[in-house]
């Protein structure tokens, strides 16, 4: 994760990753608020000849303000980019997850002594 960081305190996180589409890496990014929500989710290489309708903001939109804990099943999918829709909820709420793990897990510890 990069931090971003305003006037010495936290503003968010944003993990460049990528997962398998139908046969190839889709990179994308998550940006999170720094209560794990998601603010933005963005595709910077797509490879698949097909289902690059997930890049499009009506498609991504639907993760904002989405937790690890929101039901993912709720985003929408696009007929003939299944495969790209799948991968990319299963990519950002591992995003999600591991910032819960490693961030707001620690803070909730060390305001709890």
């Amino acid at each position: 994760f990069y931090q971003g960081i305003k006037n010495g305190k936290p503003m968010g996180a944003m993990l460049i990753d990528n997962i398998i589409g139908k046969s190839f890496p889709i990179t994308f990014m998550t940006v999170l608020n720094t209560d794990g929500t998601v603010r933005d989710v963005e595709i910077m290489i797509y490879r698949e000849s097909q289902g690059w309708e997930v890049k499009y903001d009506s498609f991504l939109s639907q993760f904002f303000g989405k937790d690890s804990s929101s039901d993912r099943r709720k985003i929408l999918t696009i007929t003939g980019a299944t495969l790209s829709v799948n991968a990319l909820k299963l990519g950002v709420y591992k995003a999600m997850a591991a910032y819960e793990v490693l961030y707001l897990n620690k803070m909730s510890t060390i305001a709890s002594h």
